[in-house]
């Protein structure tokens, strides 16, 4: 879980243009379950930027 946390936020720095502590953006992630890892080999983590505004375009470098 850490590691996901770790890697999601450096992702959402370098595309958001700031750490989701001081952005308006937010971030959430999904992981690998113990039983995906061991049956699946999944070792896939999915990183979720959002905003609690509509949003018509990219969020990229849209910290604020």
């Amino acid at each position: 879980q850490q590691e996901a946390w770790t890697r999601c936020g450096e992702e959402f720095e370098k595309y958001v243009g700031g750490s989701d502590d001081d952005s308006e953006r937010d971030l959430n992630n999904y992981q690998p379950t113990k039983s995906s890892g061991k049956h699946w080999d999944d070792r896939a983590i999915q990183c979720i930027l959002y905003s609690y505004e509509d949003v018509t375009g990219s969020l990229a470098g849209s910290a604020r």
